[in-house]
């Protein structure tokens, strides 16, 4: 008599261990980093992989003569799992990244680290630019929300000459745009900074910096970016260079 065939059920449950093993580890590397231990944030994180992968080991069965066909089978469907739970692993972890980055968690220097990590991890994955972009839509969608603060000079409301608080109303809408991801266009920006006189020179390269990453999601200057709390300076007052 030949042993009863595990159940999809059965490996199931004895997959969700490794699953919740995975969450527990997204939840250390998140609080690790909000408390300040930033050295231990990545490998919290590839360690949540790694029991990803775990997870489905016992897909993996030993080749004989017969049955070849079904464990190929077997095989890639294991492969298709693990790779779809990574990518949404992947995605949610650049947004909790970013957003803790929001109140000062994670320098530019470590959000970088941890930016270089998952696109290592992507690529033994195989993934599309479709798909990239998609994991990267939060990381991205901040990333432009600090081009246009930076550009308007921060949060502190500019000084703006009589004008019936025009100027300050427009300065708030597009600051509102870009915190609810309508996100103002380079040359709206070029208009409202000439408009009232801010056109400096450090903002026109801020600028061509945003416009660069629009259209292709890299930084034009990776150097000037990784400074980007430098640019929280009002309007008019001087440059953050």
């Amino acid at each position: 008599m030949q042993p009863n065939k595990p159940t999809q059920g059965t490996q199931i449950t004895h997959r969700w261990p490794y699953y919740a093993a995975a969450l527990a580890f997204v939840a250390v590397g998140y609080y690790v980093g909000w408390i300040g231990k930033d050295t231990l944030v990545v490998p919290s994180f590839l360690v949540a992989l790694v029991c990803i992968a775990l997870a489905n080991l016992d897909r993996f069965k030993s080749f004989k003569a017969a049955g070849v066909e079904a464990v190929l089978r077997d095989a890639q469907v294991a492969v298709q799992e693990s790779r779809d739970l990574a990518l949404l692993v992947a995605q949610m972890l650049l947004s909790l990244v970013k957003r803790t980055g929001r109140i000062g968690s994670f320098s530019p220097a470590q959000e970088k680290e941890f930016e270089e990590a998952v696109d290592r991890i992507l690529t033994q994955f195989n993934v599309t630019g479709a798909e990239r972009r998609e994991i990267f839509k939060d990381w991205d969608m901040f990333i432009k929300a600090d081009y246009v603060f930076g550009i308007l000079g921060g949060s502190t409301l500019p000084q703006f000459q009589s004008d019936g608080g025009v100027g300050g109303a427009a300065w708030e809408a597009l600051r509102q745009r870009a915190g609810q991801a309508d996100f103002p266009a380079p040359e709206e920006l070029t208009q409202f900074l000439e408009r009232y006189g801010f056109l400096a020179a450090e903002r026109k390269e801020l600028i061509e910096d945003y416009s660069y990453f629009l259209k292709h999601l890299k930084h034009r200057r990776p150097e000037v970016w990784e400074r980007r709390k430098e640019w929280d300076a009002p309007l008019g007052k001087g440059n953050w260079d």
